[in-house]
C-alpha cells in the first residue's frame, strides 16, 4: 500500500498549461490510499480545494469552489451537493459520481442544478468577449464516458439578464 499525500498544492502551477482559457488560483490538498497493482490500482481518501477560483477570461467570470472533502471510494469520485460558485454567490450544486475504476474508460453520472446563479457579472473590458451580468437557472445531468458524454439540460435565462457579446 502507498500513502499519498498532498498538502496545500499551488493551482497557479496548472496556469501555464491553461492559459488560452484562464487561470486557476489557491490550493488543491488531498489524501490517497492507493492499493491494487500498476495494472489495477485502488484509490481511497479524498481531494479538498482550499480557496480554490477559476477565472475565465473571455467572459471575465471567477467561479470558487467549495472547500469541503471530496471523497473518492475504490475510484470512484463522489460528489454530494458540491458547490461551485459564480458572480452573484448562489451555488451550483454538483451531486453524483465520476467513475474511473478503468482510466480508458472514465464514467460520469453527474446531475447538476442552480438557481438564479450568475454566470456572467461584468463590464466592458480589454479581452472579454462577453459583458454585462446573465442569471440562470439549471437544471442537468451528464452522463456517458469520455467518448460520449450525453448533457441534457433545462436552462432558464432570468428577466434581469442584459449581456452583450463581441463577434470578432
Amino acid at each position: 500500500m502507498l500513502d499519498f499525500n498532498v498538502d496545500r498544492f499551488p493551482l497557479k502551477a496548472v496556469n501555464p498549461f491553461i492559459s488560452t482559457l484562464g487561470s486557476l488560483d489557491g490550493y488543491l490538498s488531498g489524501k490517497m490510499d492507493v492499493t491494487g497493482n500498476i495494472k489495477s490500482p485502488h484509490f481511497n481518501g479524498f481531494v479538498q480545494f482550499d480557496s480554490a477560483l477559476v477565472h475565465v477570461d473571455k467572459i471575465g467570470t471567477t467561479f470558487s469552489f467549495n472547500d469541503g472533502k471530496i471523497p473518492v471510494d475504490s475510484n470512484v469520485i463522489n460528489f454530494d451537493n458540491y458547490e461551485i460558485y459564480a458572480a452573484n454567490q448562489n451555488p451550483l450544486n454538483v451531486n453524483g459520481k465520476i467513475d474511473v475504476r478503468n482510466p480508458l474508460e472514465i464514467d460520469v453520472d453527474l446531475a447538476m442544478n442552480a438557481d438564479n446563479i450568475q454566470l456572467i457579472g461584468n463590464n466592458r473590458r480589454r479581452g472579454s468577449d462577453v459583458y454585462g451580468k446573465a442569471f440562470v437557472s439549471l437544471d442537468a445531468t451528464a452522463k456517458g464516458d469520455l467518448r460520449f458524454i450525453n448533457v441534457d439540460a433545462n436552462v432558464s435565462i432570468k428577466p434581469q439578464t442584459n449581456v452583450t457579446y463581441i463577434i470578432p
